[in-house]
């Protein structure tokens, strides 16, 4: 069997097929082995060769909820050589109209029940519904399709465009984050390396498929190992615990929101996951009352932070388990291959231990944002991606993240980091949320205000709250005032939209 080193994410899923065809590949509303998988991306790609006339560098649309035919439309035009746009089918149409001008999408591949909102809204893009179009081909038509796919080269490289993401567009208008298929295997390895990944694993993906996280760092990486991943196209606690236990899922990555629903609905019978050896949580502060509480059900489990950008294709850092407990609040140790540095608002590289922004370099760095040369140079240097991010690195190279830079507070000169305070707050039993904020503020120019989202039928008073606050913060960061508030405003891509807030 020869196999050859993949260059593109197709080549991961036709190498898997040769060596694992009867393995389950995914799980959805219907199950796939490696074989039948690379049947309906063959098949796939046949439908959008011969009837849309799909080229190399197109880019092409997926607008579907975590469904097998994601995957299939994915691997597909990676197979032609196109570019795939995921969309968050979140996203409102303002946001939706940018990208598709923006990226040149004139074709999309959907579902039927949103097919009569794109003709109506967008009459000038046609649409592919998932059900008539991504199935596969009978055994006769598709051994021809095989001989006729096998007989292509592929036209296109491991330096090329293979996926579009877009960020979220919380300071401004979205940007295509153009990820290369060198990007997306760095990812892959970044991933196995980080997490221990086997070929032996079963993911369970909650996390959407227009998210890095979900796409890049479990799907893509389930396939490169060859392992086995479910898919829930719709997020349920209930459906999320069901599907634990039915499928023995030995690794599980979700944001901090998604553990702590888990134990308060299913405490009592955490112990039943007795295949889960491994979970991952990012985008949030981990309550380390949470990592206990999965710590004491579940024994040998180990726990991950990590973090990650859109512009890094996923991971930058992880946090071995090892650290779980002991600096809960650092994002990790930087992935191999991967540099990073804190520097100053001149670009100049700080001390050890002293804060400033979080810049990172690597094989995991996109090549660019998509149609826009001066926002790409302005957030790349020389190589080096402008994270944003302030933050600051320990003598084991562990980075902990202080706040976004625009999101720092000052109060009459102390500097306050929301993510710091979060943490803090987010440890007291009762508080399932806190977002922070700056505020203006008469005699300091700003003060911390802090949006709380209680736990259910909990009794916590500000009284209470203020007295918690004194115990755990510096005198400059107590909050000015605190407003309780029954779930956090998020954007289409789950952040908390803290300008929502400040209106409240």
């Amino acid at each position: 069997m020869k196999l050859h080193a993949p260059t593109t994410i197709y080549s991961l899923l036709e190498n898997q097929a040769k060596q694992r065809p009867h393995h389950l590949a995914l799980i959805g509303e219907r199950a796939y082995t490696y074989r039948e998988f690379l049947n309906s991306v063959l098949s796939f790609v046949s439908v959008l060769r011969s009837k849309y006339h799909v080229k190399p560098k197109q880019r092409v649309g997926i607008y579907l909820p975590n469904i097998p035919e994601h995957a299939i439309a994915l691997f597909a035009l990676n197979r032609i050589g196109a570019i795939a746009v995921v969309l968050n089918i979140r996203l409102d149409e303002s946001n939706l109209r940018f990208i598709i001008e923006d990226a040149g999408i004139s074709l999309l591949i959907t579902q039927k029940d949103s097919q009569n909102f794109f003709k109506k809204v967008f009459p000038a893009v046609q649409t592919i519904a998932r059900e008539d179009e991504i199935q596969p081909s009978s055994a006769q038509s598709f051994s021809t399709i095989l001989k006729q796919e096998y007989q292509r080269q592929i036209p296109t490289g491991k330096d090329d465009v293979a996926l579009l993401m877009y960020t979220s567009g919380t300071t401004g208008t979205p940007k295509g984050a153009m990820m290369t298929n060198a990007n997306l295997l760095f990812n892959c390895a970044s991933s196995k390396r980080g997490f221990g990944l086997t070929k032996n694993d079963i993911h369970l993906i909650v996390v959407p498929l227009f998210h890095v996280t979900g796409l890049n760092s479990q799907l893509l990486a389930s396939i490169a190992m060859g392992s086995t991943a479910i898919l829930l196209k719709k997020y349920d606690t209930a459906q999320v615990m069901r599907l634990l236990k039915k499928y023995n899922v030995t690794i599980f990555i979700a944001v901090p929101a998604v553990f702590n629903l888990l134990i308060a609905k299913y405490r009592r019978i955490l112990t039943q996951l007795e295949a889960l050896q491994k979970i991952g949580y990012a985008g949030a502060p981990m309550p380390v009352r949470t990592i206990l509480t999965f710590k004491k059900y579940l024994p040998r489990i180990q726990c991950y932070n990590f973090y990650g950008l859109t512009e890094t294709s996923s991971i930058t850092t992880v946090l071995p388990d090892r650290y779980a407990l002991k600096t809960p609040d650092s994002v990790g140790i930087p992935a191999k291959g991967v540099q990073i540095k804190i520097v100053d608002e001149h670009g100049k590289e700080v001390a050890i231990g002293e804060q400033g922004e979080l810049w990172i370099k690597g094989g995991n760095i996109v090549k660019g944002y998509w149609n826009n040369v001066q926002k790409t140079k302005e957030t790349i240097t020389n190589g080096w991606l402008h994270s944003g991010d302030i933050a600051r690195i320990d003598q084991k190279r562990r980075v902990f993240l202080m706040g976004r830079k625009k999101e720092v507070i000052n109060r009459g000169g102390e500097k306050i980091y929301p993510i710091t305070l979060e943490n803090k707050l987010c440890n007291h039993p009762k508080i399932v949320e806190a977002a922070v904020v700056g505020v203006p503020d008469k005699i300091f120019g700003e003060a911390v205000r802090v949006y709380i989202v209680k736990k259910a039928s909990a009794h916590f008073s500000e009284e209470e709250f203020f007295d918690y606050c004194r115990s755990v913060c510096s005198e400059y960061e107590i909050p000015r005032d605190v407003i309780f508030i029954p779930e956090l405003p998020r954007n289409a891509n789950g952040k908390v939209q803290k300008d929502i807030l400040r209106t409240l």
